[in-house]
C-alpha cells in the first residue's frame, strides 16, 4: 500500500515540479493525495450513513499522516520509467473521476442533495 502511495505522490510531485509550483511541489503533491483520501473518506461515511460536515477537521491530521509516511527525500529520489508515469497519470485521473462519481451517486441516493 505504501508503494502505491509513493508512486502516486511521485506522479503529483513531478507534475507540480514545473513552473511556478516548483518551490512547493512536495507540499502540493501531499495536498493532492490528501484531497483524494478525503474524498474516499466522504464516500465511506456517506455509505455508512455517518457523514457530517464536521469531518473537514480531519484534513490536517490526514495531511500530517501522509507527511510522515511519505517523506520528501523518498518522493524526490524515486525514479520511474516514463511509461509507468504515463500509465500512473491516466490511472490517477480515472481514479479521481470514479471517486467523484461515487461520492455524488452515494450522496444522491442518501438524499444529501435536494431533488
Amino acid at each position: 500500500m505504501i508503494r502505491i502511495l509513493e508512486f502516486f505522490t511521485n506522479i503529483f510531485y513531478r507534475y507540480y515540479d514545473k513552473g511556478w509550483t516548483q518551490g512547493i511541489a512536495y507540499e502540493s503533491a501531499l495536498l493532492a493525495i490528501t484531497a483524494i483520501a478525503y474524498m474516499n473518506l466522504i464516500a465511506l461515511s456517506i455509505f455508512l450513513g455517518i457523514y457530517t460536515s464536521k469531518y473537514l477537521i480531519i484534513l490536517i491530521p490526514l495531511y500530517l499522516v501522509f507527511w510522515f509516511l511519505l517523506p520528501r527525500r523518498i518522493i524526490e529520489k524515486k525514479k520511474y520509467s516514463s511509461k509507468s508515469l504515463k500509465i500512473g497519470g491516466i490511472s490517477i485521473i480515472l481514479y479521481i473521476l470514479i471517486s467523484m462519481v461515487l461520492v455524488i451517486f452515494l450522496a444522491k441516493n442518501k438524499n444529501y442533495f435536494p431533488d
